[in-house]
């Protein structure tokens, strides 16, 4: 569960000290790390594609305030719950060693589309400090493992391994 604990989700650190108790919140981390892709105008194709600071919406707020092990989300389309699902994996696999975290989707298509404009767009742009410490130790065009032991995939269907 994530808690929208201090430093509030706004809160820009000024020396290094700060920083580091700003990256021990999650719900800071998910506000200030992570870039993501948005339409401007529904109605225009031509502008889809500009990059943002994720900032959750309410959707995505309610559900990240109400994490629980096991999650069922009733959803409409475009309230940004896959959005949301795999920047909360992207995170969780970075600051957490020896964890696999996984994603499934209906289609082949939609899982690699999920890959490269979701998880690896927020990966890829997450600050080079972070990211000179979390390298790739695998990456294709549905999974990511990274130095820390973790590592993501995301796939039409999964099996567990030993």
């Amino acid at each position: 569960m994530i808690k929208s604990e201090l430093p509030p989700e706004d809160y820009k650190p000024k020396t290094e000290k700060e920083l580091l108790l700003c990256l021990k919140n999650p719900w800071w981390r998910l506000c200030n790390l992570y870039y993501i892709t948005i339409k401007e105008d529904e109605s225009d194709e031509e502008s889809d594609g500009r990059v943002i600071l994720f900032n959750p919406n309410d959707a995505q707020r309610s559900l990240l305030e109400n994490l629980h092990y096991r999650n069922i989300v009733p959803k409409a389309r475009q309230r940004g719950i896959t959005t949301v699902a795999c920047i909360y994996a992207i995170d969780y696999i970075v600051f957490t060693k020896n964890i696999n975290a996984a994603i499934i989707a209906h289609k082949l298509e939609d899982a690699k589309r999920f890959f490269s404009d979701k998880v690896l767009f927020a990966y890829n742009r997450l600050p080079d400090f972070i990211l000179d410490h979390i390298k790739p130790t695998k990456k294709t065009q549905n999974e990511l493992k990274i130095s820390n032991g973790s590592s993501i995939v995301v796939s039409t269907s999964l099996r567990s391994g030993t």
